[in-house]
Formats: structure tokens, sequence, C-alpha cells
């Protein structure tokens, strides 16, 4: 939440006679393009399901990444419903966050289906070939959009990002191809209960591992494709058919041959705010598990990627949360070592301080690179 009101007001600090003020201008050597697309994702008991069913639907993933289009105008940067929910709760006008904007470019062509790199808007050096795609997950009741300006800088510097909202979390989700939105029964900076939170980690793992088991194929479509209902619902329905044939593999060696060497959709480095965070470490040690699984170890599911790195802005770890003050009372849950993959925690300072033992056990499992800065 402070991320949030921190970059409001510092965009709005910056408030002129112009009737629009630019939220964050990424700083990296391309331009950004954003997609959009509503997927099919089922969470039972799920208490934030849109319709009141307990069992979620869908899941909202929104994609950033690097091209070489100039951006032509700007976009508002919320919504008017947002701005009247996330106004309010922070106790700004509505009508000045309806005057925050960015240069996000709505499905401009992405950097892999370029053909014309002397475009490029800045002198660079190449891009680093088959680097990672980077997964993010927001805190409890924040929608991605909060984080647009980390997102974005990523994204200018050649990273191609994916971000997960789960929809009737959220106060209100709009969907930017025009079809509509989620609404949710919760206010913003609702007041979660430890069941709640333990439920919405759950969730966030849960729709992480859903994305990323759909394959290279179908994330670099989520990039490159216009939004369409229709479109998914066939594209998922060969997934499907395809799974019962046979079950899906990656590999480090990505062989597209269409990403032009950009970017490895084959590979994930993934973190996340507050819960997102946990979730960034809750996800790696599912995958690491899967991946030490005995061979002969049969499962219908896809396997998931690999994960090369994971961090953890500001939140709990949920392998033990019951334990949060570290007096052993609740229960003793191992912690994963996530080793030998790298894992970096950021924190900043709470007035007051509160108890946090869940930092304290994740650093002392770990025997690879970690680095705790707070």
């Amino acid at each position: 939440m402070r991320l949030l009101a921190v970059a409001v007001t510092l965009a709005l600090l910056r408030t002129t006679t112009s009737a629009e003020v630019l939220l964050y201008k990424p700083t990296g050597p391309y331009y950004v393009t954003q997609n959009q697309h509503v997927l099919n994702h089922t969470t039972p008991d799920d208490f934030t399901a849109p319709d009141g069913s307990g069992v979620g639907k869908t899941m909202l993933v929104t994609t950033y990444g690097p091209t070489l289009s100039v951006p032509q105008r700007t976009r508002p940067w919320v919504d008017a419903t947002n701005a009247d929910i996330w106004g309010s709760a922070l106790g700004i006008p509505a009508s000045l966050l309806s005057s925050l904007v960015t240069e996000l470019q709505w499905q401009a062509p992405s950097l892999s289906t370029s053909t014309n790199p002397g475009t490029c808007p800045a002198p660079t050096a190449p891009l680093t070939p088959h680097r990672p795609a980077i997964l993010f997950l927001p805190g409890a009741g924040m929608p991605c959009f909060a984080y647009t300006a980390y997102l974005s800088e990523l994204a200018s510097w050649g990273y191609t990002v994916y971000a997960i909202d789960h929809p009737g979390e959220p106060p209100y989700l709009e969907y930017l191809d025009g079809t509509g939105g989620a609404r949710s029964a919760f206010p913003p900076l609702a007041d979660w209960t430890f069941p709640q939170f333990e439920q919405i980690y759950a969730h966030r793992v849960a729709d992480a591992a859903a994305l990323l088991r759909r394959g290279p194929e179908c994330l670099r479509s989520l990039v490159e494709q216009q939004s369409s209902s229709e479109y998914f619902a066939e594209a998922e329905q060969q997934q499907q058919q395809q799974q019962q044939q046979q079950q899906q593999h990656y590999s480090l060696n990505s062989d597209s041959g269409d990403d032009n060497g950009h970017v490895d959709l084959s590979t994930f480095f993934v973190f996340g705010h507050s819960i997102g965070g946990a979730a960034s470490a809750g996800i790696m040690a599912q995958q690491h598990s899967s991946s030490s699984s005995s061979p002969s170890s049969t499962s219908s599911s896809p396997s998931l990627p690999p994960l090369l790195a994971g961090a953890n802005i500001d939140g709990w770890f949920f392998f033990d949360i019951w334990d949060l003050h570290g007096n052993g009372s609740a229960s003793t849950k191992p912690y994963p070592d996530l080793s030998p993959r790298p894992f970096l925690e950021i924190a900043g300072e709470h007035d007051p301080p509160g108890p946090d033992a869940t930092w304290t056990n994740f650093s002392a499992a770990q025997s690879g690179w970690l680095r705790d800065v707070g």
C-alpha cells in the first residue's frame, strides 16, 4: 500500500497546469507494450470469488514487454471506477488520480516480433540472449496496476513481465479491452484475517503454477495476440487435448525460433510484494520439489519451468505463518532450502516494528546465495 501511495504522491508533486501528469517514465532503452487476457482458472474454496459462489473461475494476466514502437499518445493510469475507490482510500481527489497517465502502448508489436531494430529509441548493446521472463505477484487485495512503475521499468530494459491479478480480491479490476471488469465484496485496505491470508497465499501459488504450466507457446501468445476470449477458449481446448496425449516438459534451452533471441520463456525469475513475495518463494519451493521428485513418478499436470531466482518485497513467509512470533507455540514446519537458486529479501522499516520470525527462519534454511536488504 505504501508503494502505491508513494508513487502517486511523487507523480502529483510534479503536477503543473497540464491536464495530464506522467506517472513514471521508464529509464531503459526500450518503450513498453502492454497486453491483457482473462484466462480460465479454477480456485476452489475461494472466499473472494466475484460471483459469491466460493469458487474462483478466472485469473487476469497483464503483460509488459519491450517494444521499438514510439508512443503516439498517453493512456490513463487508472479507470474512473478505481480512481474513485482508491482516491477515497488514499484521501486524494479522484480527479487527480484520473490525471495520471502512462506511455504504455496497448498491444504494440513486441520486441520479438519487431523487424526494424534500427528504430531503437536509444543506443544500446544487444540484449543478452535468452534472458528469463519475469513473473510478478501482488500484495493481498492490491491490483497489479499499483506496481506499474516497477513493471514498466523492467520491461524497458528488455524483460517480458507477466503480472497476475486474482479477480474478486482487489476492489475492482478493469479489463483493458473494454469488456467490463470484476468487482469485489472487499474494500481497499481490507482487514484480512490470518485464515484469509492463508487462502490468498494459496491462491497466489496456484495462480502462478497455472500460468507457468501453460508452456512457452501459450505464454508468448499472451504477449503477442490480441485479447480474444474465443481465441483463448480454443487455445485452452487444444492445450487440454495435448496434455491428454503427452505431458509438457520445459528445458533450459528453448527451441522456439520466433523470440529473436531476446526472451527465453522456458525460464523465469519470480518476485512479488507482501503476500506475493511470500508466494514467489512458495512457487519456487514447489518447482524445486517437483523437479527433484523421482523420474518414475507420474503426474497429470505439466511440469513447471525452471525458476532461476526470486525476491520477496516486504512479505511474511507462509511456510510456517502461525509461528510468526518465533516462540514455537504454533508449529515447527520446516522451511525449504531454495539453493542453488539465489533469493533476495527487501523490507522497509515499520513503525512500530513488528515480530517476523518467518524471515529469520527462512534465511537460516538457505544454503545458497541470499541477500537481506532492510
